[in-house]
């Protein structure tokens, strides 16, 4: 193509595209080369109705959330990859290799329009990306699940969990993730929004890695009290999102609620043995337990060593005779009582070493909470005896050490706590029936059964060794039964 034939083809590319010209005019201008600019400028326009054409405002709208959510996910795998150490060292070396090139050289570059335009396109991409990739991440924070921000959120988690240093600050992720988890189906039960097993199984899985946080102890104070509150929350908030969960998710639910409640129950064991350990026995309703009038003072202790009763204590209900059983040492036995139907409920003795209690059965709709009886009826002694109703809104937790008992009921939107039975040396405080009725009605008589069959056996008095009994020498005074002396007869 000669120089002035395009200088031809620009001047009639700028007259169409301003509007000075038509094709058949600029044509004309130029009847010598009329045929090739005919095919050119064609083209050209062509090219320029297309460029100027624009999609539906739906179609563009699809498009960008389709190509910003596949962008998203692809972000955790894009951080994650590591190219291989050889494929680093040869682009190391083709750079440097560029570079001392560049400085032999050191001719300018005469670059060719076509190359600037590429130049200038591939800098504007990487400028668009940097933008796109700053913005998600900066707005991914409130991103709820299905959102296309979202893979954006979980991603930077997982690079704030892997570059935080230590256990201790690894235990605070793991709280701060949790509490996100459920923030996020709070969120959307709010909007209206169905809920999946995904967002429910990511609860599920954020909460179990607290539930072995406790088992290991590496909760305690604040962190255990803080862990006791996130689980009453999440038991609220799975139930009122209920109805809005799909219906394949049904199990997964149901995983939530429970591991929720493990946690829940086990954070409040936590607190109570720290408590235990400081001495900070509480008698009476505890300091989250909804006020009533029945709070009772210590009992002072009789010259016999036993609590007087308190003023308004009522006589203890008679319990039934217990079966035989006996004790397995670091096992817990539960046998069943027969034609004992107290409360509207039938019961079980659990037996632990010189620990004893009734308890609701199965059949009654109870069931022991991280216990998992065998066929024999027996299994590991737990260090928390723990018990609720099908619902998990009535949960009993016991001391087999010492007896003390608390009791956790929900009512008016959260869990309350009263502690039913506290043993502080040799004094022994028990709620009567009229301050378990106040705390609760609906379970009251079952928790006064429950803790007036608590017995802890004394250990067993060790048997002296029999004394040698002395033999009288001949001659000598010899030493009856009785103790009396007798002189031997001449």
């Amino acid at each position: 193509m000669s120089k002035e034939f395009e200088e031809r083809l620009n001047e009639c590319l700028e007259a169409l595209s301003s509007g000075q010209r038509t094709l058949e005019e600029c044509l004309a201008m130029y009847p010598d080369d009329a045929a090739r600019l005919e095919r050119m400028l064609q083209t050209a326009m062509l090219l320029s109705s297309v460029l100027a054409a624009e999609p539906r405002r739906e179609f563009a709208t699809s498009s960008r959330e389709r190509f910003l959510k596949v962008t998203g996910s692809r972000l955790q795998e894009s951080l994650s990859f590591e190219p291989r150490p050889s494929f680093v060292m040869a682009a190391r070396r083709r750079f440097l290799a560029a570079a001392q090139q560049m400085v032999r050289d050191r001719k300018p570059d005469r670059w060719r329009p076509a190359f600037r335009v590429a130049q200038f396109a591939s800098a504007a991409a990487a400028v668009v990306f940097m933008g796109f990739g700053s913005f998600a991440v900066t707005t991914s924070a409130d991103a709820l699940p299905g959102d296309w921000r979202y893979p954006v959120k979980r991603t930077v988690e997982d690079i704030r969990y892997t570059v935080a240093f230590g256990e201790g600050s690894r235990r605070q992720l793991d709280i701060e993730y949790t509490h996100e988890r459920l923030t996020e189906i709070e969120k959307m039960a709010a909007k209206g929004r169905t809920i999946g097993e995904g967002p429910l199984k990511d609860l599920a899985s954020q909460t179990d890695s607290l539930v072995n946080h406790l088992d290991n102890s590496q909760l305690h104070g604040e962190d255990a009290e803080e862990v006791e509150e996130l689980g009453k929350k999440q038991m609220e908030v799975l139930s009122d999102a209920a109805p809005l969960v799909q219906e394949g998710a049904a199990d997964a639910l149901q995983q939530a609620k429970n591991v929720s409640t493990e946690v829940y129950l086990k954070a409040a064991q936590v607190r109570i043995e720290d408590q235990e350990k400081e001495g900070g026995l509480v008698v009476g309703p505890s300091a989250t337990a909804a006020p009533t009038e029945a709070s009772t003072p210590t009992a002072a202790p009789t010259d016999e060593g036993e609590p007087a009763p308190t003023a308004d204590a009522e006589p203890a209900t008679p319990v039934p005779s217990e079966p035989a059983v006996t004790p397995i040492p670091g096992a817990v036995i539960v046998a069943p009582m027969e034609n004992e139907n107290d409360a509207g409920v039938s019961w079980v003795l659990v037996v632990i070493d010189r620990f004893s209690v009734q308890v609701p059965s199965g059949s009654s709709g109870w069931r022991f909470m991280g216990l998992s009886i065998g066929p024999d009826n027996t299994a590991t002694a737990p260090f928390m005896l723990r018990v609720t109703n099908s619902d998990s809104t009535a949960i009993i937790i016991i001391n087999p050490r010492t007896g003390d008992m608390y009791w956790e009921q929900y009512f008016d939107g959260l869990f309350h706590e009263y502690k039913v039975r506290t043993v502080d040396g040799s004094i022994v405080w028990q709620a009567s029936e009229y301050e378990l009725e106040s705390f609760y009605p609906g379970n009251a008589a079952i928790v006064m059964h429950i803790v007036n069959s608590i017995k802890i056996e004394p250990p067993p008095t060790p048997t002296p060794e029999p004394t040698a009994t002395p033999t009288a020498a001949p001659g000598s005074t010899d030493v009856n039964g009785s103790g009396a002396t007798t002189t031997p007869s001449p």
